[in-house]
């Protein structure tokens, strides 16, 4: 891909959902949408419950994965930012 797609970026800003937080990657322009909750445990992986299902603890590695790359993600607004 040469660049952000801007039907999808407008799709993605139409389905924003609160206690979500949306990126862009720099290098692939993959929008990435990941829970707020999961975002939570990257800074606390202590705190990360032993009663989770393995498809959370998924969600959560990838999150981890997300933290590791922080520099090539851009935030996008959230739909309280878009809203006002």
């Amino acid at each position: 891909m040469n660049g952000i797609n801007l039907k999808e970026l407008v799709g993605q800003f139409d389905c924003l959902m609160e206690e979500w937080s949306y990126f862009i990657n720099k290098a692939t322009y993959e929008i990435i949408s990941i829970e707020d909750r999961y975002l939570g445990y990257t800074g606390e992986p202590e705190e990360i419950p032993d009663t989770l299902a393995e498809w959370e603890r998924n969600e959560i590695e990838q999150t981890f994965s997300l933290v590791d790359r922080w520099d090539d993600l851009i935030a996008l607004p959230s739909k309280h930012d878009i809203n006002e």
